[in-house]
This record gives C-alpha cells, structure tokens and sequence, in this order.
C-alpha cells in the first residue's frame, strides 16, 4: 500500500509538471490573422506586415514560415521575442493573375499556438 501512495504522488507529481510546461509555453496573439486586400491591379506587389504580441512567460524563436506557393514571400523577427514584446511577420503578394486569390503563410515557432496560419486574400483586376 505505501508503495502505490508513493507511485500515486510521483505520478500526480510529473502530471502536475507537465501541464505546467505547457501553460508557460509563449502564446502569439496576432491583432489580426487575415488581410483581406479588396481589390488590386494586375502586375502590383502588395506587402502586408501582421503584428503579434508574446502572451507567454518565456521569449518565443520564430523557426520558419513557409508559404503555400511562390507568389507569397515572408521575413520576420529573427531575434527572441520576449513576453509581451511584439514581434512581426511580412508577407509579400505579387498579382500576377486575374481572378480572386487567398494565400495562406504558416508560422512555426516555440509558442503553445504553433504554427499560426496567416492569410493574404483579395482579388486581381486588369
């Protein structure tokens, strides 16, 4: 009996140490996900800068975006950003086509809400 009590308080123990890790993992709180463009001429490149804020007790590392095609281009914070500093990420379109269009960045980092997806939508007109 004195033996399960003890694996009974080692396991609460390392549950309890687990969930905490996760709750202290950073947190990206964008002011927005989406950028709806409107309407835009063929042959324009626009680039659209999402904010975010660290919602989290330790600095988040961006590690990549990765875009879904290679209309879209992306730079961001390359150093840590720590809790409740803002960070950025740049995404670039360039309308080469006519017709509607939503283009979709992924952002991979260290934080509990990893990866982010961003949105770039609109529509290129002649």
């Amino acid at each position: 009996m004195n033996k399960f009590i003890k694996v009974l308080i080692i396991s609460t123990l390392f549950i309890s140490f687990s969930a905490q890790k996760i709750v202290d993992k950073p947190v990206m709180e964008f002011k927005s996900t989406i950028y709806n463009v409107g309407k835009i001429k063929l042959g324009k490149k626009i680039k659209h800068t999402f904010e975010f804020t660290n919602k989290g007790n330790e600095p988040i590392f961006i590690m990549n975006v990765q875009t879904t095609c290679g209309c879209t281009a992306s730079e961001w914070t390359k150093k840590p950003i720590q809790p409740n500093e803002k960070g950025f990420i740049n995404i670039v379109f360039d309308a080469k086509s006519i017709g509607k269009f939503s283009k979709t960045a992924y952002v991979y980092a260290n934080a509990k809400n990893s990866p982010v997806t961003l949105k770039i939508k609109g529509e290129v007109i002649k």
